[in-house]
């Protein structure tokens, strides 16, 4: 599936549908879709927005910290009529973590990635 940016509305059909307004053009300087006159296609509320902020967590033996809940994630997801894996879900959990500018989170993640082929599998282990 190709995730759609951009607000959704009600159709006569009765769905949800991306708004027929204006399409990404680019990004931002924060990575973040911006249509033709600058404005931001993706809420803040999503786990593929850069300034997301979880909350809710489980904590990560692999990492020996905690990282946002894959359940918080999908939640937005399934509010607007997505349907991703779970697989899915957890690679924009990590793409999150990785978005992440000097944090801790980031900094044990790249660590085990470094030294740890097999890391992927280990992540979410509880």
């Amino acid at each position: 599936m190709i995730f759609t940016y951009g607000p959704l509305v009600w159709d006569t059909e009765k769905h949800n549908r991306p708004s027929p307004g204006s399409i990404p053009v680019g990004y931002n300087d924060k990575g973040i879709p911006i249509d033709d006159e600058g404005i931001e296609c993706l809420p803040v509320q999503c786990i593929i927005h850069p300034g997301y902020r979880p909350t809710m967590w489980v904590h990560s033996k692999f990492l020996e910290a905690d990282i946002p809940n894959p359940v918080e994630a999908r939640g937005w997801f399934n509010d607007n009529f997505y349907h991703f894996t779970d697989e899915q879900i957890k690679n924009y959990v990590i793409r999150w973590i990785m978005l992440q500018k000097f944090t801790d989170l980031k900094n044990k993640l790249m660590d085990k990635i470094l030294v740890d082929k097999e890391w992927r599998e280990k992540f979410w282990d509880e």
